[in-house]
């Protein structure tokens, strides 16, 4: 079981109302619901413990499972714990507009809101693609996320290219390491996108902001480019004849065909 260490300001307030947005998320099923109170307003040692105790290895901890996920159960029972009064859940499109909105109770209208994602998001896979571009949009700043649409769509020996486009190149938003850079051998350094699996493709990295130091958290080999005609022209060398593309432009906001788990 998880100990909750909670803002002592959220605690003491009379009315506790959270407001949230929901998109896939890779260990919580989706964002958004109870995560306002763990992690959004909990102590490291709560998040810790729900992420690397309850969340490591975990085979329920998975994306689009909402119900039978132990760590988003864990989550659930610190915003009970919290006594969240109302909660605003929010589904956004493509521009991040909203496009569907759910209000009440924390756990409810975050499972409505889910329900939404899951019917709005939804993508299907391009399987063994020569090129496959794939956009951190609209979590630029952990734009590694986008990465996963790139190793289920190219073929063996294509390119993949990252487009990533934050002021910070890298930032975890977690305030406990150095802006941009996971602390070394710090389980939580999975937001590096070097944690990645060994890649069987060519990676491209395209960023107008990435700084020099943060292109060593990406796997050895990556290419880096700061325009799209850097881009074009390495695509170009490496296939001379037409090749077959896959684009997914919202690559942190799409998600595969999964159903909810209830």
């Amino acid at each position: 079981r998880n100990r909750v260490w909670l803002n002592r300001l959220f605690h003491a307030a009379d009315l506790r109302i959270t407001i949230g947005g929901v998109k896939i998320h890779s260990i919580a099923g989706y964002s958004g619901g109870a995560k306002a109170v763990l992690p959004g307003v909990c102590g490291f040692q709560t998040i810790r413990h729900n992420h690397l105790v309850i969340g490591k290895s975990n085979k329920t901890a998975v994306e689009g499972k909402i119900f039978t996920n132990e760590l988003r159960r864990d989550i659930v029972e610190a915003a009970r714990l919290a006594r969240v009064d109302f909660s605003v859940q929010i589904v956004s499109n493509n521009r991040l507009q909203p496009c569907a909105i759910f209000a009440g109770d924390v756990v409810e209208a975050h499972t409505e809101a889910c329900r939404a994602a899951n019917r709005l998001h939804r993508t299907v896979t391009l399987k063994n693609a020569d090129v496959v571009i794939s956009s951190g949009y609209p979590a630029n700043s952990q734009a590694g996320k986008a990465l996963p649409w790139i190793d289920r769509s190219v073929r063996e020996g294509g390119t993949g290219v990252l487009v990533m486009q934050h002021p910070a190149g890298i930032m975890s938003w977690h305030y406990l390491y150095p802006e941009g850079y996971p602390a070394k051998g710090d389980p939580l350094a999975f937001l590096a996108p070097r944690a990645a699996n060994p890649r069987k493709y060519q990676l491209i990295v395209y960023s107008q902001y990435l700084q020099k130091a943060q292109e060593s958290m990406f796997p050895p080999g990556a290419r880096f480019a700061t325009r799209w005609e850097d881009v074009v022209s390495l695509l170009m060398a490496r296939h001379k004849a037409a090749a077959s593309v896959a684009v997914y432009p919202y690559g942190c906001l799409q998600h595969q065909e999964i159903e909810l788990d209830g």
